[in-house]
């Protein structure tokens, strides 16, 4: 079962994002997930996301991003700061970051 419901009634894509959210009575946080998609290759993709100093330019939230350290050519640990937004507070996180690119692409 599928636990997500669609934020449109009739599930049409919206510029081409699907919205769902996940219903909690218990919870007062939304979690939501979308799909669309990008008109652009897989590795160019990977490269927008490993770039972390230029997150900010896609990211709207994001006012800084960081390597702190490279640890290996598929790893490393990176800074983002975000500015709070809505009755939310601002972020700092802090991540370990691992990537695979597969045989296929």
């Amino acid at each position: 079962k599928f636990p997500w419901k669609s934020q449109s009634e009739d599930q049409q894509l919206m510029q081409g994002v699907v919205e769902h959210v996940k219903p909690d009575v218990k919870s007062p946080v939304k979690v939501a997930t979308g799909q669309g998609f990008i008109r652009t290759t897989p590795q160019e993709v990977l490269q927008m996301v490993l770039n972390v100093e230029r997150r900010p330019e896609w990211d709207d939230l994001c006012d800084f991003g960081s390597i702190v350290k490279q640890l290996s050519p598929n790893a490393d640990i990176v800074y983002l700061s975000y500015q709070g937004k809505l009755g939310v507070c601002a972020r700092d996180l802090c991540l370990l970051r691992a990537w695979k690119q597969l045989d296929d692409g």
